[in-house]
């Protein structure tokens, strides 16, 4: 059904829609595997939709177990399709929606996104929207980074210039202020999201709306008082908290070294039976797989015209465009291809070399002493010989010149062209005059040179003058 495909892929049901795009579980029928296909909207522009794609394209560079993988962009008019593994579970926002977590699930999910942003520092990638919809958990109790920049970039540029990039919960005061994101806002957005994780509150978003006066020049609430008494956190945590919410970038943590560091110690004070408790938290909250069909919303530009824009090279690319025709469309070009193949090569067969035949060169020079010892007959001739063949492609030559490309059904034929060539040297100058007589009538170049000029500049002169009979 053409309806529920978009390129290779197959469209099996919704998983999300949300405001940034909706999200499909797909099928690439090739690799036999299941596939999320998230739609965004491309702006108009050239340049924005060519810095989307190039942001969706470093992502894709990215291979790490803490970091969505993607698979493949299809770009169609106005829409931008991301393919990507398929995770199932569910995202985080889903989970803090409907459950507290504990501290030690808090703990884990930080130490997979601090090590999701170490290989996206590797790759020089900036995420700028790191918030909780943009986690995904695994059904073995795993955190998964997605969207890197790239939700952002579509969403900036199609809704237009905003104040900030990113979203509210997790913005940085500097990218508040005009600043383009950096890891350093990443780290802000992660501090931001612990916060959250540990007590269940947005750190500068009182009611879900963002406090910008909050944000730029005052503190989030203590965060022991905010979080459950059985729960008191770890004395490395409220270190980290407080370093990831610095103000000033310069303040922060300057790569996911230190981070990843406190992290770890933190985690080494919880009980080991406590320590993998986020897949048990998690598991009510996974969304339900089902074969169930849903309504589909395909954009029409990305199911007829959709197409992949991640580099691909040589057979891999031409076997993936053959594999995603129709079934009629590919026997025709099976059946189309031999007779093209053999056309050609009789086209090939009937064309034949230009017959050129070189008079043997009139030469006087002999009694000068000033001209280098490599210049003789057999040398003039063949520079002759080079500079023409670069003008007409294969010859078949004859005269003062060795026999190449030689047929023996045409060496009774009479030449096309002749070439003709004399030199005359005095002491102080050389006179070389090259001639041209065939279809196109008789043509002629002369060029005056000192003798005692070096070998080089000898085969220059030659080609130059040569060259000017073939305008």
């Amino acid at each position: 059904m053409s309806e529920t495909r978009i390129g290779p892929y197959t469209i099996l049901r919704l998983v999300k829609r949300g405001g940034q795009g909706r999200v499909y579980l797909g099928y690439d029928r090739r690799l036999r595997r299941q596939v999320a296909i998230k739609i965004h909207g491309l702006p108009r522009g050239r340049a924005q939709r060519r810095q989307a794609l190039a942001e969706a394209r470093r992502a894709a560079g990215m291979n790490d177990p803490r970091v969505v993988q993607i698979y493949d962009l299809l770009e169609s008019r106005g829409h931008l399709a991301i393919v990507m593994e398929y995770v199932p579970g569910c995202d985080l926002e889903e989970l803090l929606q409907n459950t507290r977590l504990s501290v030690p699930a808090a703990l884990r999910i930080g130490a997979d996104l601090a090590a999701a942003l170490a290989a996206a520092r590797q790759e020089k990638v900036v995420h700028g929207d790191i918030k909780a919809a943009n986690v995904l958990i695994t059904p073995s109790g795993r955190a998964k980074l997605t969207d890197f920049g790239i939700a952002r970039q579509a969403r900036d540029e199609t809704q237009g210039s905003t104040a900030y990039a990113g979203s509210p919960t997790s913005v940085a005061p500097e990218v508040l202020q005009g600043a383009l994101p950096d890891m350093r806002s990443d780290m802000f957005a992660l501090g931001c999201l612990l916060y959250r994780m540990l007590t269940g509150e947005h750190a500068f978003c009182p009611g879900g709306r963002l406090d910008t006066e909050l944000l730029l020049h005052g503190e989030p609430p203590p965060l022991a008082p905010a979080m459950v008494a059985a729960e008191e956190p770890p004395g490395d945590m409220l270190v980290l908290l407080g370093e990831l919410l610095q103000k000033s970038p310069d303040n922060r943590p300057q790569n996911t070294h230190r981070v990843r560091s406190l992290m770890r110690t933190a985690m080494r004070g919880i009980p080991l039976s406590r320590v993998d408790s986020l897949a048990a938290e998690a598991r009510p909250y996974f969304r339900p797989e089902s074969s169930d069909d849903i309504p589909l919303r395909i954009p029409s530009d990305l199911r007829h015209g959709g197409r992949s824009r991640l580099v691909r090279r040589g057979l891999e690319l031409w076997v993936q465009r053959y594999l995603a025709l129709r079934l009629s469309t590919r026997m025709l070009i099976a059946v189309s291809v031999p007779l093209v193949l053999f056309a050609a090569v009789d086209v090939l067969r009937q064309q034949t070399p230009l017959r050129v035949h070189f008079d043997s060169p009139r030469l006087d020079y002999a009694q000068v002493s000033s001209t280098p010892d490599e210049v003789n007959g057999s040398w003039l001739m063949e520079a002759i010989y080079d500079a023409v063949s670069d003008r007409v492609g294969p010859m078949q030559v004859s005269g003062a010149v060795q026999p190449r490309s030689y047929y023996s059904e045409q060496a009774r034929l009479p030449p096309q062209e002749t070439i003709d060539t004399s030199l005359r040297c005095s002491e102080m100058l050389c006179v070389l005059l090259v001639s041209r007589r065939g279809p196109e009538g008789y043509r002629y170049q002369q060029a005056l040179f000192p003798p005692q000029l070096p070998l080089q500049a000898w085969r220059k002169t030659v080609i130059k003058s040569v060259a000017a009979l073939y305008p």
